[in-house]
């Protein structure tokens, strides 16, 4: 049964491909003066086209200046032939097969033009989502272990060049705290986890004297997202920090200032 339709099949392309030159002998045999002013009407029409195309620039006009020159060639290559009719014949096989290839052909290349414009209109999406999502990067950091035991954080910033550390300390009253050196080993201030009057917890930070320099507490937004507010030792909010991840499932932090305007992001390369 398969082996009868794959056979029809068969039959039905070869009868499909050679129909221009069934209707080309037919016409040559038949004789009909109104295929053959038709054919010449045909040919002089895509000669005057091709004339009006030559100079033409955009889209359609790539597309139409060899189609109106295909067609000005074949009444070119076929006018030596005597018989009118044969002529004609001729003409009839060969606008038709040259039209069907030439749309084969149009339809290809606009489908190709159309795909890579999609992709290039979805890398473009994707790396404005990259953008989007991770602003300009402000820094990242590694946690890295210490010759004799313990683990501590490296700071650096966009370009690489490390800026600090930061290490996971514990006080002598078994309080613990983050101590930040600068790019040298200097101290450079630390934060410690702290609870409040009503039991919330808030990062107390400190500079290198001592002294209170603002704090940042955990918060969750009307619609359950969490983010971290930062405020200086007044209480005045001075910005917001929220975890995001990034189009490819990379985690990073979020940077804002007050107002909402994205300030940088930081991620950990670990």
């Amino acid at each position: 049964m398969n082996g009868q339709i794959n056979n029809q099949a068969y039959y039905v392309q070869i009868l499909f491909l050679s129909f221009p030159v069934l209707l080309g002998i037919i016409v040559a045999l038949a004789k009909p003066l109104v295929i053959v002013n038709w054919t010449d009407r045909l040919g002089q029409w895509g000669t005057t086209k091709r004339a009006n195309y030559s100079g033409r620039k955009g889209f359609l006009s790539y597309f139409l200046r060899p189609f109106f020159w295909g067609l000005s060639k074949i009444d070119q290559w076929t006018m030596n032939i005597k018989s009118e009719f044969t002529r004609s014949g001729v003409r009839v096989s060969a606008y038709m097969y040259f039209t069907g290839i030439f749309a084969y052909l149009a339809i290809t290349v606009t489908f190709l033009i159309v795909a890579a414009l999609v992709v290039l209109i979805a890398i473009g999406i994707a790396t404005s989502l990259i953008s989007e999502g991770g602003g300009s990067s402000s820094g990242y950091t590694v946690r890295k272990k210490k010759v004799f035991g313990g683990d501590y954080t490296e700071h650096h910033d966009s370009s690489g060049r490390k800026t600090g550390t930061s290490e996971v300390k514990q006080g002598f009253f078994g309080n613990k705290y983050v101590q930040n050196y600068d790019e040298t080993g200097n101290k450079a201030g630390y934060s410690e986890e702290k609870e409040g009057i009503l039991g919330g917890k808030y990062d107390q930070h400190y500079d290198t004297e001592g002294q209170k320099a603002g704090y940042s507490e955990g918060k969750e937004g009307l619609l359950g997202d969490k983010y971290t507010q930062h405020y200086d030792q007044d209480g005045t909010k001075t910005g917001y920090s929220e975890n995001k991840e990034g189009i490819l499932g990379d985690p990073y932090i979020q940077h804002y200032d007050q107002e909402g305007k994205k300030k940088g992001a930081s991620e950990d390369k670990t």
